[in-house]
């Protein structure tokens, strides 16, 4: 989901470890995968990952410090 949102998860491990590692938590316990799965594949999961994904608050929140 990162990468599909242009978010640089390397970046993201050096700046927010911990909150990379909460996001990597939330998502291992998510029941909206197939979903997830589906967008990835389709190429549509930036413009429907915020109906369904529970990091989506961390994601927005995240703003300019994802790709510093």
């Amino acid at each position: 989901m990162l990468t599909a949102l242009g978010i640089d998860q390397d970046s993201l491990a050096r700046t927010e470890p911990l909150v990379l590692r909460d996001m990597e938590r939330v998502c291992a316990l998510c029941n909206h995968k197939g979903q997830c799965n589906r967008d990835l594949a389709a190429g549509t999961a930036a413009a429907h990952y915020e109906a369904y994904c529970a990091n989506a608050p961390t994601i927005d929140g995240l703003g300019s410090r994802a790709n510093p």
